[in-house]
């Protein structure tokens, strides 16, 4: 990635760790955070503070499964989301939240800004996330 964004906050709202992102993938994410995750969260414990991120930019393979391709995580086009925190300091974890219905908006509304959104229900890696990735090419 020859320009990364460093992003800590997005749309008014901190993350939880500081993310390397290519630029559309940030985009897509202050996107996904203003149109969705904010509105889906705005009746819960004052509204959302940020997202949780678990990861973003790593050279490594998919899944981390020894002989995959590369995942988008190490382009710089992925980010992995494992919750919200909200104003008032309480969590909302996707791994003991899922199917929470504003869990579900979160996701299914990140099918847009984001070409690939595994969740909780697309396998045993992503129990516990969103994985929001901009790769070319990709139906949501």
């Amino acid at each position: 990635m020859a320009r990364p964004v460093r992003a800590r906050s997005v749309d008014g709202g901190c993350l939880s760790a500081e993310a390397s992102l290519d630029c559309q993938t940030a985009e897509a994410l202050l996107d996904w955070v203003r149109d969705a995750a904010r509105p889906a969260l705005a009746a819960r414990g004052g509204g959302l503070a940020g997202p949780v991120v678990m990861g973003s930019c790593a050279c490594r393979p998919r899944d981390d499964q020894a002989g995959a391709q590369l995942s988008e995580h190490g382009r710089g086009r992925a980010i992995a989301i494992v919750g919200f925190v909200l104003a008032d300091g309480a969590r909302l974890p996707v791994l003991r939240g899922w199917p929470d219905p504003a869990l579900r908006r979160t996701q299914d509304a990140a099918r847009g800004p984001f070409s690939t959104v595994p969740g909780p229900e697309a396998d045993g890696f992503h129990r516990d996330r969103f994985h929001l990735d901009t790769a070319p090419g990709r139906d949501p």
